[in-house]
């Protein structure tokens, strides 16, 4: 797990999210995804590679991957740094925003 991995499973932790409890982990996935689908494509991509990167982080060769990929003269790891922390800060946030330990209903099954 890599460092910008630890900073979102801890807002989870923290907003009341139970990371043994398989569905919580789920919709905070779920909810990743989609956050990380709408945001604006430059800071999306650099997120993406962020989630995506073995557990030691390293941001100078992440910021030649998206360099190749973008062209038109490339990222410095200092842009890349500062697009994955903008990607972060509003996933922690919209984590944090989000009920986690709402009670579930009872089956039918249960309540007979």
């Amino acid at each position: 797990m890599n460092s910008v991995q630890r900073r979102l499973f801890r807002a989870f932790v923290e907003s009341g999210g139970d990371l043994t409890h398989e569905a919580h982990v789920d919709r905070l996935i779920q909810q990743v995804n989609a956050n990380v689908w709408v945001m604006p494509p430059k800071v999306k991509r650099a997120l993406q590679l962020a989630l995506h990167a073995d557990e030691q982080l390293h941001y100078g060769d992440l910021a030649e991957r998206l360099s190749s990929e973008e062209g038109e003269g490339g990222v410095s790891e200092p842009a890349f740094r500062q697009r994955v922390s903008r990607g972060v800060r509003v996933l922690e946030s919209a984590i944090r925003s989000r009920r986690w330990m709402v009670m579930e209903p009872a089956s039918e099954a249960e309540a007979c």
